[in-house]
C-alpha cells in the first residue's frame, strides 16, 4: 500500500485508525508487546490525544491573521507580482482611488483570519444612481 503523502490530512478516531495509519505509514503491522512494561494499543492512543493539538481544520489558503487551532499545509509562495491585482481592481473602474481601496478591501476579508460572522459588511452605492456598475462589481470578471 502507498504512503500517505505529507499534505493530506487523516482522520483519526480511534485506535484501529491509528494503527491502520502506522501499518500503512510503516509498511507493515507494528509490533506491539503487552506486558507489566508496556503502554497498551488504547493507552497509546489516548496519550496522544491528550498531548496533540486538537485542530479544527487543515487549510491549504492562508488566512490573515493566522486562526486558533488550524493547521496550514501552504506551498512555498512565488514573489509577490501585483500585476494580476491591479489587473482585477481596474477592470471594474473605480471613480476615485478611495474606491479602489474599499473594493480591495472587500475582496481582502475572505482572507481574514476572523471567526464567523464577524466580517464587515459591504454596500456598494454610487451618486450616478443606476447603470453604473454596482451589480458587475459581485460578478466573477469574465477575463482579467
Amino acid at each position: 500500500m502507498p504512503s500517505i503523502p505529507e499534505d493530506e490530512a487523516v482522520l483519526v478516531k480511534k485506535t484501529a485508525d491509528l494503527f491502520a495509519l502506522l501499518g500503512n505509514m510503516f509498511r507493515g503491522v507494528p509490533d506491539w508487546k503487552k506486558g507489566q512494561n508496556f503502554m497498551t494499543k488504547e493507552e497509546l492512543f489516548s496519550s496522544l490525544k491528550v498531548v496533540l493539538p486538537n485542530l479544527q481544520s487543515i487549510e491549504k489558503a492562508p488566512h490573515y491573521p493566522l486562526m486558533k487551532n488550524i493547521h496550514y499545509v501552504l506551498p512555498e509562495l512565488p514573489e509577490p507580482d501585483m500585476e494580476a491585482l491591479e489587473a482585477l481592481l481596474d477592470f471594474f473602474s473605480p471613480e476615485t482611488e478611495y474606491d479602489r481601496d474599499l473594493i480591495l478591501a472587500m475582496f481582502l476579508t475572505t482572507l481574514w483570519g476572523g471567526s464567523a460572522g464577524q466580517r464587515a459588511p459591504f454596500l456598494v452605492t454610487s451618486k450616478d444612481g443606476r447603470g453604473v456598475g454596482k451589480s458587475t462589481l459581485a460578478e466573477p470578471p469574465r477575463s482579467c
